[in-house]
């Protein structure tokens, strides 16, 4: 577990900031809040595309409209309007993450 742990914490696609990381039983989460978001958001996705028939909404609309809170949130906070919570992260990354796969099937 801690060879996984090193490999994900050394990944170039996440910060891994501390402060930005959940805590599951008192230790460290190795990704941070909103990478978790984006996983868990994409495959969460994956699952209700087989569930519901997603191809008829315009996917291009959808993708902006999911994908704009994450957006935003990372922007004002990067520029320094505002500190963002690892809650808010989480969920505009979840959104994020769902934006990002439904744009993909919609190209595919």
């Amino acid at each position: 577990m801690t060879r996984i742990y090193r490999i994900i914490k050394n990944s170039p696609l996440c910060h891994s900031i501390p402060e930005r990381c959940f805590t599951f039983r008192n230790h460290k989460l190795p990704i941070c809040s909103r990478c978790i978001g984006i996983l868990i958001g994409g495959i969460f996705f994956i699952l209700i595309s087989f569930l519901f028939d997603v191809v008829s909404i315009n996917y291009l609309t959808f993708t902006i409209l999911f994908i704009f809170p994450c957006i935003l949130d990372s922007l004002t906070q990067e520029l320094g309007f505002r500190i963002s919570n690892n809650n808010l992260r989480f969920i505009t990354g979840f959104l994020f993450g769902m934006g990002i796969v439904f744009f993909i099937q919609g190209v595919f």
